[in-house]
């Protein structure tokens, strides 16, 4: 694309607008320092050469290192009259006096902000002083407008007053004309108004507050204040006439004139936070959360350390988390009393109340007083009627807070979830994360038992929200992600559900639609309606109506609002779906299901992410950098200046701060991905300090590129702040770096080539950034192919061959030749795929090759999405050639399969079974596993085995307890036991290769050896009759129960799966393992899934 050229401006006209408009700001910073110096010094400056000798004498003088004056200057200062003072001295004055130690936080917040501005006025003073030819462009002109714009915003001027100056040659500067009998008169009305306030007589207050508004002359702070006073006196009275919180509808709502007042706040004073917090607080009442949000962060820029704004923002954000999740419309968290809760676990779960009821007495009489706490903490909260128990949160707290305090996990996480909402406890979100911390760090199981430790992954859940909405913590979605996964891991449904969103969109986790999808399915098989909903979707997408209509149904069952509501309709666009691919030929139907899952893989959604599975090992990449490499080289250095900063920071008797931030933002500079820090204590105390430092200097660079990298999921803020920055430093270029790549994840395409090409002035041969500017060009709608192309060649021409990005960019470049907008031909002798695609994407596979050990296996999305189309072609020749009709069969060798997170779940918790059972067999303890539930329902042979019908695992609702009688289960044994007491534990796979655990029952336990040695063994068939998928009564799992033994018919022996492969099922499996000389395998992958992801190891040497 052509470059659009300025044409400058050949008058002096824009260098003289920016001058007057700087003598502006002279009324401004006069202001500035009278305040200041009755803060500091308790005394009013009265601009006569009393005050200003005084001033001379006790404080430049007595200081003389701070303050650089020329002999008429020092005779200005010590003649006393302000009006007389020009920036320079305003400035050097404003800076340099030294500040009262008695200054609150807040104070010295305000005063580090407003020094901050003075010195970007002073350089712009200094820009124009200097200027070669005073001759300002109009592109240059805009800039510094722009820049003196937000500095005198900050200092209280009007911005529509500002706009009308720059038009006007002969800058007329104002000076604000204050009448002291107004401002009396204005106390006076305070007073009054504040007593009414106390009083809770609000119409009073407000309209005493109003009177003193309409008073002529009185300082614009003072108004604000007013106003401020005005908002949040309209929304006391609003709370106490009003009992529930409704939309705004009419202008006479208190909530509508509370929002007017606080911006009128704003308006009049945009530095003070409480104007913005007033504002937050008007848009909070309206449920306004989003604005209510940026709001609060505002106020929170303009006072950091505010406990009021941090737990208001923290609340609006953990409140419209909660909305965001339909917290509101999920039936699991419908309040229900004790009773209704045992009445719900005895209809869904076949548990009996009174034996629930009987072992919480049991529990009340027991030595340990810790089961009794969390039961009388459940019974409290929600209320028990049959105890005659009300609800009372305060007591449910209590009991919670002494079981929490005893070290259990249960206890520690209701009573951050109470603290969460202000539930019998003052609301504080701090305390509450350190309480989910605690829980979650605790045993995922109870010593002993195979049971899960309740309280451990929900606490792990909450900490996922935490770090996904940025309630408490910063935002952090690789963080997110890794909480997520644990307490996924650990049981909970909802994380599972929330981890496959973070793999359909890609935030925090590379994006993969296929784990997407089996974490979503983990969680519906766990019973969460929202991953059900999501299965409905995903099934619909792939023409699998009949699981569509299954998921659906389900998600309905469980009261998804969303299924429930769209049902009809969506069930009609189900059945016109399938209507018309049953009109379809097999093969098409394959082209179509292809087609459909290259659209899910082309769908990139660029999204930052701290996550990094790269290692990066120094002296491996020594090594390689002495044989050449830059890249490798470039790692070198940045690796060394991260362990410097590590060394600083946790090796020093004294942390030198200033050279921790300097090596953190050179190791970040050099290469970001090196930076990686597992220990949350370690990560707190670097964010601590990165805050500090960036508190302390903010003009700092180092300091602000630790803060963006740091904090890089906070995109709007970082956006802002780069924003401010790049002005305050407009020669750095890896500011523009930054600031490209935010906007790129804002999809703010445009904003993110502006600072592409600028940093590109600065520096031609950056290669970061002419490899973010390909990207944002391919990203940005309407762009020629053939632009995108030149500028990820440009970057190939001067990165390093083993540069990261190097494959990425052939890659890129490879779907820029695909044809678009054009109808895509099934003719066998059509070229579909031009053969520049061909050559440019294996010149990627090429440059895969000499890649660093480090970014190996090499990830892309977009290789990913090439390789599918290639696929899809070839799918289209095959099909289009085929004779026959015969839909291909699914193929064993899986690998997605076998990575599935509930089948590894599954197997691991299988190994653990039986090398427990092992352990308590050498024990002589094997008795303690002989203990079960009889079952609420009776699963028995069918009189008739006429007529019996097929079923899979997945027709089966994993999440109701139900015996499916007339239905024949036909499954393979993927994995054995060593015990028969009380029953035969298996791992199961039907022709789905979907797998479960099957427990059988009724056998005579002199049978009981043989079966398990030579009946019940890997690679044997068999068939259940009417299977009983039973939910357990102690770990809420689901399996397969046989209580008829008769009801299980084994498949001839020459149906045997031989030398079965212990991973993926397949059979003739060639390897063994070499320690048991016993699994098989039928290749080295599956060997080490099944010992890394499987845990073989656990049952590696067990005799059987």
């Amino acid at each position: 694309m052509a470059a659009i050229t300025a044409t400058p401006a050949v008058d002096f006209s824009n260098w003289s607008k920016l001058q007057h408009l700087i003598g502006h700001s002279f009324v401004c910073l006069r202001r500035l320092f009278k305040t200041r110096y009755l803060q500091f010094f308790n005394q009013v400056w009265d601009d006569t050469p009393t005050i200003g000798s005084q001033f001379y004498s006790s404080v430049i003088r007595s200081s003389p290192n701070n303050f650089h004056f020329f002999p008429v200057q020092v005779t200005s200062i010590k003649n006393g009259n302000s009006e007389d003072w020009d920036l320079t001295i305003l400035t050097a004055l404003l800076l340099n006096i030294s500040r009262p130690r008695n200054l609150t936080i807040p104070e010295k917040q305000k005063v580090d902000m407003e020094d901050q501005l003075l010195k970007d006025l002073r350089t712009i003073r200094n820009e124009l002083a200097h200027h070669a030819t005073r001759r300002i462009t109009e592109s240059e002109f805009a800039r510094l407008l722009q820049r003196l714009k937000t500095i005198l915003i900050c200092f209280g001027e009007d911005d529509s007053e500002l706009d009308k100056l720059k038009d006007d040659i002969e800058f007329k500067s104002s000076k604000e004309s204050v009448d002291s009998e107004s401002v009396k008169a204005m106390n006076s009305l305070n007073v009054i108004a504040n007593r009414s306030f106390k009083e809770k007589n609000y119409a009073d207050a407000i309209k005493n507050f109003t009177m003193a508004t309409t008073l002529p002359h009185i300082p614009a702070k003072d108004h604000a204040l007013l106003y401020s006073n005005i908002s949040s006196t309209r929304l006391a009275l609003y709370e106490q006439t009003n009992s529930a919180s409704t939309a705004v509808t009419t202008a006479d709502d208190e909530r509508y004139h509370a929002l007017k007042d606080a911006k009128q706040a704003r308006n009049l004073w945009p530095t003070w936070w409480k104007a913005h917090y007033r504002v937050g607080n008007a848009y909070f009442s309206m449920n306004e959360l989003e604005k209510a949000i940026i709001s609060f962060e505002r106020a929170l820029a303009l006072a950091p350390l505010n406990d009021q704004v941090k737990q208001v923002l923290d609340t609006s954000r953990f409140k419209l988390s909660q909305q965001i999740r339909h917290e509101h419309l999920d039936p699991r968290l419908k309040p229900e009393t004790m009773d209704e809760h045992l009445t719900d676990m005895k209809d869904r779960f076949g548990i009996d109340p009174e034996q629930v009821r009987l072992g919480h007495l049991l529990a009340d009489m027991s030595d340990d007083p810790t089961r009794a706490n969390v039961i009388k903490g459940h019974k409290y909260f929600r209320g028990d009627t049959e105890m005659r128990i009300r609800q009372d949160y305060d007591q449910s707290a209590f009991y919670f807070a002494e079981a929490a305090r005893q070290g259990n996990a249960e206890g520690m996480y209701n009573l951050g979830m109470m603290y969460d909402r202000g539930q019998g406890v003052k609301k504080d979100h701090r305390l509450a994360t350190q309480f989910f911390e605690k829980a979650a760090l605790q045993p995922a199981q109870l010593p002993k038992t195979n049971l899960p430790n309740i309280g451990v992954a929900e606490a792990q859940h909450a900490l996922g929200l935490r770090y996904y909405n940025g309630v408490d913590v910063s935002k952090n979605y690789a963080a997110a992600a890794n909480w997520y996964k644990r307490a996924a891991e650990n049981g909970c449904e909802q994380a599972a559900n929330n981890l496959g969103i973070m793999y359909q969109d890609g935030g925090g986790v590379e994006q993969d639609s296929v784990k997407a999808e089996q974490w979503s399915q983990f969680a519906a098989k766990k019973g969460d309606p929202n991953a059900m909903y999501t299965m409905s979707h995903l099934s619909f997408k792939k023409n699998d109506f009949q699981m569509t209509r299954e998921w659906h149904q389900r998600a309905c069952n469980a009261g998804h609002v969303l299924a429930l509501t769209n049902r009809e309709k969506f069930l009609e666009e189900i059945n016109e779906r399938e209507a018309l691919v049953t009109q379809l030929p097999p093969n098409l139907l394959n082209v179509l299901n292809e087609s459909t899952r290259i659209l899910d893989l082309t769908n990139i959604k660029p999204m930052p992410s701290k996550s990094s599975s790269s290692l990066y090992k120094y002296l491996e990449l020594k090594e390689h950098a002495l044989k050449g490499s830059v890249t490798a080289k470039q790692l070198c250095m940045a690796l060394q200046h991260f362990y410097t900063a590590l060394y600083i920071i946790t090796q020093s008797e004294n942390l030198d701060e200033k050279q921790f931030i300097h090596e953190l933002a050179e190791a970040y500079r050099t290469e970001h991905r090196v930076v990686q820090i597992v220990d949350a204590d370690l990560y707190k105390q670097i964010q601590t300090v990165i805050r500090s430092s960036l508190k302390r200097h903010p003009d700092d660079e180092d300091a602000q590129i630790c803060y963006v990298y740091f904090h890089s999921d906070d995109l709007e803020p970082n956006a802002k702040l780069l924003h401010e920055w790049k002005v305050t430093h407009p020669n750095s270029i890896h500011l523009y770096d930054l600031s490209a790549a935010v906007n790129c994840f804002l999809k703010q395409y445009e904003l993110a080539l502006l600072d592409c090409n600028i940093g590109l002035k600065l520096d031609p041969n950056y290669c970061e950034l002419l490899y973010t500017k390909a990207v944002a060009l391919r990203l940005l709608p309407n762009t020629d192919q053939t632009d995108i192309i030149a500028a990820y060649q440009k970057f190939l021409a001067l990165a390093p061959k083993d540069h990261r990005k190097v494959p990425e960019s052939y890659y890129a470049m490879t779907q820029c030749y695909f044809p678009r907008d054009k109808p895509v031909k099934h003719d066998v002798t059509s070229k579909i795929i031009p053969d520049a695609a061909v050559q440019t994407y294996e010149q990627g596979l090429e440059a895969e090759r000499l890649q660093l050990p480090c970014y190996l296996p090499y990830k892309s999305t977009s290789k990913t999405a090439i390789k599918a189309v290639f696929d899809f072609v070839d799918l289209c020749k095959r099909d289009t050639l085929q004779s026959d009709q015969t839909p291909r069969q699914p193929i064993r060798q899986n690998c997605a399969r076998l990575i599935d997170p509930r089948r590894i779940k599954l197997f691991k918790e299988q190994r653990q079974f039986l090398w427990t059972t092992q352990k308590l067999k050498d024990d002589q303890l094997l008795v303690s596993l002989t203990r079960t539930n009889p079952p609420p329902k009776t699963q028995k042979k069918p009189r008739k085995l006429i007529g019996l019908k097929p079923i899979t695992l997945r027709d089966m609702d994993s999440t109701k307890d139900k015996v499916y009688d007339g239905y024949v289960l036909s499954v393979t044994i993927i994995e054995q036991t060593l015990s028969f007491e009380p029953s035969v534990l298996l791992l199961i796979e039907d022709e789905n290769l979907d797998i479960e655990r099957l427990f059988i029952y009724g056998f005579s336990p002199d049978d009981g050896q043989r079966l398990i040695e030579e009946v019940f063994t890997i690679g044997h068939q068999m068939n259940i009759l009417n299977p009983y998928l039973r939910i357990g009564s102690r770990d809420m799992k689901p399996s397969i129960r046989v209580d008829d033994f008769t009801s299980v018919i084994m498949q001839d022996e020459s149906e045997k799966v031989i030398k079965m492969c212990r991973c993926c099922g397949e059979g003739n499996a060639p390897h063994m393992c070499s320690i048991c000389g016993k699994a098989r395998y039928c290749s080295r992958d599956c060997q080490a899934i099944d010992w890394k992801q499987y845990g073989h190891k656990l049952i590696c040497k067990l005799t059987t």
